[in-house]
């Protein structure tokens, strides 16, 4: 349809886009998401650099100094590819002197199986961290009902948070603690984005929006071990 032109501009909701095709129909695009984007395209997402170290200093405040990070599997720790979720990992633990532990780091698929897996690895550990920050609310309902399924008290043993804030966030026991993404404004922003540059008015290049961190149960304070 776009490339027929019956179309005056277009909104890409997506990470995965093959953005030449879509500049190739000479039509005006905003993408949606894609903050990690090193296109010269303008972009609306959330700002998940700030919403993780927000979760991150919200533990670190609560005594946790043992913070396990799940990242998506597509997000590593290789320096060209770093997404902003993973570097505001490791920025927050340099920015307080704390050691990377590489068995604190976990690459998983942001799904429910993925979480049960991953309370299963993390039972078998000697030591467990105290908190994780996972890849969305999906993935911590999973973890949590696993964890709790073998004995670990959430958020007695670990505390979780989970990201997205979806309904199922404040419907499972314990309540969620997660990261929510603004996305009534993501949409109407990229709304007005888009009219912008089909009027030819400049717009900004890549706004970032606000992430609330939403306290639940599922987080708690703990002492800091001397």
């Amino acid at each position: 349809m776009a490339q027929r032109n019956r179309v005056d501009g277009i909104l890409i909701n997506t990470i995965d886009t093959l953005l030449d095709e879509i500049q190739s129909t000479g039509l005006p695009f905003v993408l949606i998401g894609n903050a990690n984007s090193t296109s010269r395209f303008p972009r609306v997402s959330s700002d998940s650099y700030e919403g993780i170290k927000k979760a991150l200093e919200y533990l670190y405040e609560n005594g946790h100094r043992d913070i396990a990070m799940v990242a998506p599997s597509k997000e590593n720790l290789n320096p060209a590819k770093v997404s902003n979720r993973v570097k505001a990992y490791t920025d927050f633990l340099t920015s307080h002197s704390l050691n990377f532990k590489e068995e604190y780091f976990f690459s998983c698929h942001p799904n429910l199986k993925d979480g049960e897996e991953l309370a299963i690895s993390i039972s078998k550990m000697k030591k467990t961290p105290t908190a994780i920050i996972t890849a969305n609310d999906l993935f911590a309902a999973g973890f949590v009902n696993e964890a709790m399924r073998r004995g670990i008290q959430i958020p007695g043993d670990i505390s979780v948070i989970g990201v997205d804030d979806i309904p199922l966030a404040s419907m499972i026991n314990p309540k969620l603690t997660t990261l929510a993404k603004p996305k009534n404004l993501l949409g109407r922003v990229a709304a007005q984005t888009i009219i912008s540059v089909i009027k030819g008015i400049e717009v900004k290049q890549n706004n970032k929006l606000p992430v609330n961190l939403i306290i639940r149960e599922s987080s708690k304070e703990i002492k800091v071990k001397s």
